[in-house]
């Protein structure tokens, strides 16, 4: 994000989908379409946490069913397009009626 800095527009939001780096390495391994390791998920996760710009992302409790993310990301984005003057179901999203 810092490498971007001024070439890009700032984005509305920036979110972080957490998960529990094991979880997420059962996950992975589950699909079948990837390989990470969990010492490797878990430096990431220490990596995005460790960057300036952290403190304004939004934090996504990924653990849940894929539904039960998908109605946090719905809150959230409704949030964020609130505050831009937008109302959810206007931007078409799946999960607003």
């Amino acid at each position: 994000m810092s490498l971007a800095a001024g070439r890009l527009p700032r984005p509305d939001a920036i979110l972080h989908l957490d998960l529990d780096h094991a979880e997420a390495h059962r996950r992975i391994t589950a699909r079948g379409t990837d390989s990470e390791t969990v010492d490797g998920l878990a430096a990431f996760n220490r990596g995005y946490r460790e960057l300036p710009e952290y403190v304004g992302f939004l934090r996504i409790e990924a653990s849940g069913t894929a539904v039960e993310v998908a109605a946090e990301l719905d809150r959230s984005l409704g949030g964020v397009a609130a505050q831009l003057g937008f109302h959810i179901a206007e931007l078409g999203f799946p999960l607003a009626e």
